[in-house]
């Protein structure tokens, strides 16, 4: 098996577990499917694409692709056209459509019998005009020896585009020349895949293709093992059309030194085999607004990172000019969660984020002591499950001095005393709250603890916020069980039960924050409600229920993707989260999760076009050391990258399945020296989770055209 690759390139040069952050994603066992062509990390699989002809297209570089969103034609299309007439015609050579010269009159005569189960692309499926040109693939792969007749109808074609492959080389992707000519006419019309195999079964599914483009650039978490170690992750990411990915950021290449629960450079679980201070995890992540920073959130214990991913506002991993050392340092302090930035708080000049915190003591008194990195002896912040929603000015010039191992004191003392300069606790009136002593013992209202302390009304914890663009109001999980920055439960903690997780939605308010209100549609009795996203133009949330039965709702194999108006009503799960029938797989072990909306939607006739990232297990064969010794749980299936558009108009909202990202297992390094020369392309598959869909300003994949046989 060779990986075979051409570098289509331009004249123009370049340009320059899971756990809370990352150390445990949960789970194990072994695979449920098999995928034809996605490969086995670890266990000698083989990867299976044949991608076919062309290179990736960016949206994002030079405005639209197309004219128009009308057709060029009405009738009689030609977009199917094989032999070309002229160099500018879409048309390609026979050959490619059946490379391996199989007999036609194999598939003659009526269908006898049901064909493979089609997967990619999915029967229903809405794929934007400049998405990833479709591939055609089935569950539990090609039937070894079998050829394959692929046929596409559209009736605004003159002619069915017809090509043939031996089960040897599926999966097969439709050339891009013809795509690029069909997203042009045929638009919210249906494409009709009719498979036929060589022993006479037959399949049919249909898709379409909206009048609408998507922009922005998807960055994603990529590692090869769930426990945080060096070398193993990475942020890599693409736009839409891009046939491979590039590497953005790996924790090695990140300046910041981390500081671990002792407030000296982090060297704890597991760092010794790298520098102290060294990030090892880049697993939860997010832009800032223009694209050229992100914040990322390390393994335990849980320090927040910033860094220039733009290479022209300065070195990758390097801290960003905007960035004053009390950001640095508040950033850097342990027990923090996800964070989230507004683009329009950003755009006033702020240089703010939001997250979560694990609650402490607040005194500047010696006797007292702030420990913003172990927190109190009593470990009330890792106890408690009640973490605080926060906010952080990372631009702040508050006296606050670098650490430097021997000024513990002065450092937590200027972070006392930058209160509500440099960060401040959002409050959230009216939340539901629970008895219980400072340790998170639950206790009887007028008794007293057992450090003396009376019995006090403790709120729900606040994890997994997100900032609303316009920047009026935070979407969070309330919950009362907290861990390391994310919905528990904790199992060191004295209220090891999860028993509530809902979606409340509180005023920004310059921080201030105000009265914190369930969203109707997101706090459902018995479900649990978690990762809320704010749509493009903040009219929609998305958000992963799964059954509340006290377990941890960090990655849940039974968890679904719903989406619900931001004003609150009734929520509906997206049709991504289902996968074709033929599989026989229910959302009960797919792990649905992570939906983030693509940056802006995008108005067409009448009809608004949203477009949501996520990941599954669904049809992963891609296996990923989970790092448990018991040998049946050693290996799980990764999580991947899928799409999924959902069409709004007159009122009413349409989801659409969910569309394979097969781009995302494909590593494109370009030449350091020269930007011109040709990229290495390595096939690279590992577990994709934790997407981000923004504004990221990240160098450009190659155009490259991969054909695996």
């Amino acid at each position: 098996m060779k990986l075979h690759w051409k570098y289509l390139g331009l004249a123009t040069p370049l340009a320059a577990l899971i756990y809370a952050a990352c150390s445990s994603a949960g789970g194990g066992g072994s695979p449920s499917s098999s995928l034809g062509g996605t490969g086995n990390n670890g266990t000698g699989g083989k990867p299976g694409f044949n991608a076919g002809v062309g290179g990736g297209f960016n949206p994002g570089d030079a405005g639209s692709q197309f004219d128009s969103v009308t057709p060029k034609c009405d009738s009689q299309c030609t977009d199917f056209r094989v032999a070309p007439s002229s160099s500018s015609d879409a048309g390609i050579d026979p050959k490619t459509l059946n490379p391996d010269n199989i007999d036609p009159n194999l598939f003659s005569g009526a269908a006898t019998g049901a064909g493979p189960c089609i997967v990619e692309p999915q029967d229903g499926t809405l794929f934007p005009r400049n998405w990833l040109r479709p591939r055609v693939n089935f569950f539990n792969g090609a039937t070894a020896g079998l050829k394959y007749r692929l046929t596409f109808h559209a009736d605004r074609e003159a002619n069915d585009l017809v090509a043939y492959a031996s089960a040897e080389k599926m999966p097969w992707a439709m050339p891009q020349q013809i795509w690029h000519a069909l997203a042009t006419n045929v638009m919210e019309e249906d494409i009709t895949l009719t498979v036929r195999a060589s022993n006479g079964g037959e399949s049919v599914v249909k898709f379409r293709i909206a009048p609408a483009e998507v922009a922005g650039t998807i960055v994603f978490w990529h590692t090869t093992q769930y426990v945080a170690a060096p070398g193993v992750s990475a942020l890599r990411g693409f736009r839409p059309g891009d046939e491979g990915v590039i590497s953005a950021l790996t924790p090695e290449q990140i300046t910041t030194k981390m500081m671990g629960a002792s407030g000296q450079p982090s060297s704890e679980n597991g760092r010794t085999s790298t520098t102290a201070g060294t990030a090892l995890c880049v697993g939860c992540h997010t832009s800032t607004p223009d694209g050229k920073a992100v914040t990322t959130t390390d393994d335990w214990p849980w320090n927040v990172a910033v860094s220039n991913i733009d290479s022209t506002s300065g070195v990758v991993g390097s801290l960003p000019s905007f960035v004053t050392t009390a950001g640095m340092v508040m950033a850097n302090t342990s027990w923090q969660g996800v964070t989230s930035f507004s683009r329009d708080d950003w755009n006033a000049g702020n240089r703010r984020y939001v997250g979560s915190w694990a609650p402490r003591t607040i005194s500047s008194d010696p006797s007292q002591s702030w420990k913003i990195w172990a927190g109190l002896a009593s470990e009330v912040m890792t106890k408690t499950g009640l973490d605080w929603l926060i906010w952080v000015n990372l631009a702040s010039s508050a006296a606050v001095p670098a650490p430097t191992g021997n000024n513990s004191n002065d450092v937590f003392n200027g972070l006392v005393n930058a209160k509500d300069n440099l960060w401040g606790i959002i409050a959230r009136n009216g939340e539901p709250a629970r008895w219980a002593c400072l340790d998170g013992t639950a206790c009887t209202q007028g008794s007293n603890c057992s450090d003396n302390q009376p019995c006090a009304q403790m709120p729900r914890g606040a994890v997994t916020p997100n900032w609303s663009h316009d920047g009026t109001k935070i979407a969070y999980t309330s919950t009362d069980s907290t861990t390391d920055g994310r919905v528990g439960p904790n199992p060191k903690s004295n209220t090891p039960t999860l028993t509530a997780a809902d979606i409340y939605v509180v005023p920004f308010n310059n921080g201030q924050g105000g009265d914190a209100k369930p969203l109707t549609g997101a706090s459902e009795a018995n479900y649990g409600e978690y990762y809320p996203a704010f749509s493009g133009d903040d009219a929609y949330v998305a958000f992963n229920r799964a059954p509340m039965d006290g377990k941890a709702l960090y990655y849940r194999p039974d968890a679904q993707i719903y989406l619900v108006p931001a004003a609150g009503g009734t929520a509906q799960p997206l049709a991504a989260n289902n996968p074709p029938q033929c599989t026989g797989l229910t959302t009960a072990t797919i792990h649905n999760s992570w939906p983030k909306w693509s940056p802006y939607p995008k108005d067409v006739n009448g009809a608004s076009y949203y477009f949501l990232i996520f990941s599954s297990t669904r049809y992963s064969t891609n296996m990923i050391d989970t790092g448990n010794p018991d040998p049946n749980l050693k290996y799980a299936p990764a999580s991947e990258l899928f799409l999924a558009t959902i069409k709004v108009q007159g009122g009413t909202v349409t989801t659409f399945p969910g569309i394979y990202l097969w781009n995302q297992n494909y590593l494109v390094t370009p030449n350091a020296s020269d930007p011109n020369a040709t990229p290495q392309v390595t096939f690279s598959p590992g577990l994709h989770v934790t997407p981000a869909w923004d504004e990221f300003i990240i160098p450009k994949v190659p155009p490259v055209q991969v054909i695996i046989n």
